[in-house]
């Protein structure tokens, strides 16, 4: 997603509708897509970090999906805040 941002100067996603950012999702998740995308870069480039690539974006799905849950079931905003081991006040 970072780098993909800095290739296109800002967050490539910025302005899309919720049905594009479900189908880059989709397409992050498949594990196929990205794969491809790998190969073609390596082939194209020769630098093999890309390989990462396809695990990583798994990963990143994986992760979103995680926080979108586990932020619905903790409910509201107020809520979450309360929860949050990060956002509690130091010492309690």
């Amino acid at each position: 997603y970072l780098l993909r941002s800095e290739e296109v100067g800002g967050q490539w996603d910025r302005g899309l509708p919720g049905s594009r950012r479900w189908l880059a999702m989709l397409y992050c998740a498949s594990v196929l897509g990205p794969a491809i995308e790998s190969a073609g870069h390596v082939l194209r480039d020769g630098h093999r970090e890309w390989w990462l690539h396809a695990p990583a974006s798994l990963v990143a799905v994986m992760a979103t999906v995680l926080g979108v849950v586990r932020s619905r079931a903790a409910g509201s905003r107020v809520d979450r805040r309360r929860l949050s081991r990060r956002l509690k006040p130091r010492g309690k």
